[in-house]
């Protein structure tokens, strides 16, 4: 069983007393992720390859064999997975309290696997009446009434590429009937669907004699106080991922792989440690945030009250699906606001080839980003707090590279639009790729004071184009937003001209700008938009005594800083 060990146990703690005296609450996770099982403690064991549905499933040696031959789990229930083993199914238990599922086992064996892909038997295949090349199976769907469900069909491993999602069934299977390796679904009242399929080759499932899966069932969805931990999870037919968890759960050293609509749901009060969360391929096109905290009671996706989010790995590769966007992490509500969200050294890696978020939400009081790197993200940090009395971003350490043009790709931070902060501080900012817009654009309509200090901002691109700039703004708020501007290095390693220091609208109060660095390689180098104070930096630097009057002990000399970059 994955424990934190007593350093990081340390610093867990002290990170959150350091974030409860800045004004960020403590995460009551913190304190419960202490506190690891013990191994030898399960109430349930269960073995794929070794077990038998007939044992009681008390002991290793009279281990269960199938998820299907677990008992009714009680409150408290502790269930040990045999490491190796594969399972198909799910654990479904929301009502439970204190539910806890782990590994045990030889420690370098494979985590063992919950797939909600099950197994299509060829034979059960029809032909569908009146059309051409569909043939359609009935299917038992393992999921929660009333539940939205996301199907996945699978063709000898490959997933169907094509999809109708939306229409009357008519318009679904004339779609389907026209275009190989596509599917559409009808869920029925009864919990069971019929899954439409056309096959790459026009071939019947009932004579092809290749292996059909589809996700039918939920691999983990467990109720508040529930402890998941060392087992990897795919394929959910679940609206709420591959694994979801009640309040003040946690959730540590996971792999969750294309869930549901989501990929991971948590509570009030979670913490997700050491996770992994990956995304290659959605169908159904639509939004697919990786993971996502729920707000009990409300009928949207809510937000987290001080959940925690430390060393996971969020990544979409292969992403040959035509979705609109993906959101890494995302926390919002339709009422109320909510409390601070924590982000501690994760990653964020897209290829590129699609819109993709990092953080976003609304409605929340604070979020605080801490180390971690993000890589081709269109946004990084795009949290608005819209319906908050305050709301408060810290991002601090964090890590920005963009190395293509990304689709969408406008800002990396944005402010909150409510009366608050922005801080952004000790942060790398690397632009490799022909972005058009700026590393931090202010959004807020409300009382707002961003401060950016000791950060390094570079621009590599060779385009004589590109239009990096540091800020830019939306010219909403103006006179109520003042920007501290301090110690920091900007960059470029080209010979063209890159835009704006500040390109904002007529109104803002600059507080403090000091100590600021700035390092043309050559060529014309920066300049400040002319529509606030007419302060800027030619190539001839025949603007830059009037900036200087403003930035105070700060220099312009020749040089780059692509080193601090790689």
């Amino acid at each position: 069983m994955s424990r934190l060990n007593r350093r990081d146990a340390c610093r867990v703690i002290s990170a959150g007393v350091a974030l409860g005296a800045a004004g960020f609450g403590f995460p009551h996770v913190a304190q419960r992720a202490i506190a690891a099982p013990v191994e030898a403690a399960f109430d349930i064991y269960i073995d794929s390859h070794n077990g038998n549905d007939k044992n009681d499933g008390r002991h290793p040696r009279r281990a269960l064999r199938s998820l299907a031959a677990l008992p009714h789990l009680s409150n408290g229930t502790k269930i040990g997975l045999h490491r190796g083993s594969k399972f198909l199914g799910g654990i479904i238990a929301p009502h439970a309290r204190g539910i806890l599922i782990g590994a045990y086992g030889e420690a370098s064996a494979p985590r063992p696997f919950i797939g909600g892909a099950l197994p299509v038997t060829n034979s059960t295949f029809a032909k569908t009446t009146g059309r051409k090349h569909i043939y359609q199976v009935r299917l038992p769907i393992a999921a929660p009434k009333g539940s939205p469900i996301f199907i996945r069909p699978y063709d000898a491993g490959a997933m169907f590429t094509g999809y109708q999602w939306n229409g009357d069934l008519r318009a679904k299977l004339a779609y389907v009937d026209t275009h190989p390796n596509s599917f559409a679904f009808e869920h029925r009242r009864d919990g069971t669907g019929v899954l439409y399929l056309h096959t790459r080759d026009g071939t019947a499932p009932t004579a092809n004699r290749r292996a059909y899966t589809a996700t039918t069932a939920i691999p983990v969805m467990l109720g508040d106080h529930a402890r998941v931990s060392d087992i990897d999870t795919a394929d959910s037919v679940h609206n709420d991922g591959s694994i979801k968890v009640g309040d003040f759960s946690v959730v540590d050293s996971c792999k969750m792989l294309r869930g549901g609509k989501h990929n991971g749901i948590g509570g009030w009060g979670c913490l997700f440690y050491e996770c992994d969360f990956e995304e290659t391929y959605y169908p159904q096109g639509i939004p697919t945030p990786l993971v996502i905290f729920r707000q009990k009671g409300s009928p949207t996706l809510a937000g987290a009250v001080d959940s925690w989010i430390e060393n996971c790995r969020f990544s979409i590769t292969k992403a040959s699906a035509p979705f609109k966007f993906c959101s890494f992490i995302i926390h919002h509500t339709e009422t109320g606001f909510l409390g601070n969200t924590i982000v501690r050294n994760c990653t964020f890696s897209s290829d590129g080839t699609y819109s993709v978020n990092a953080i976003t939400g609304a409605d929340h009081r604070g979020t605080l980003i801490l180390g971690g790197k993000a890589t081709n993200m269109t946004r990084v940090v795009d949290v608005g707090g819209y319906r908050s009395p305050r709301c408060d971003v810290v991002v601090d350490g964090l890590t920005v590279r963009q190395t293509k043009a990304v689709p969408g790709s406008k800002f990396m931070i944005t402010t909150p639009q409510v009366p608050g902060s922005l801080t952004v501080r000790n942060c790398r900012f690397c632009a490799y790729g022909p972005a058009t817009g700026p590393f931090i654009l202010l959004t807020a309509k409300k009382r707002m004071v961003t401060t950016v200090e000791k950060n390094l901002f570079f621009v590599g691109h060779a385009s004589a184009n590109y239009q990096g700039k540091v800020f830019a703004d939306t010219g909403k708020n103006k006179a109520h937003h003042t920007i501290h501007f301090l110690h920091n290095h900007i960059s470029v390693a080209n010979k063209r001209a890159i835009g704006a220091v500040m390109a904002l609208s007529k109104g803002y109060v600059l507080g403090r700008i000091d100590h600021n660095r700035y390092t043309p390689k050559s060529g014309r180098g920066f300049t400040v938009n002319g529509k606030t104070t007419s302060l800027g930096l030619d190539e001839n630097g025949a603007e830059w005594r009037a900036w200087s009057g403003t930035d105070k002990h700060s220099s312009w000399t020749d040089g780059d800083a692509s080193a601090a970059c790689r």
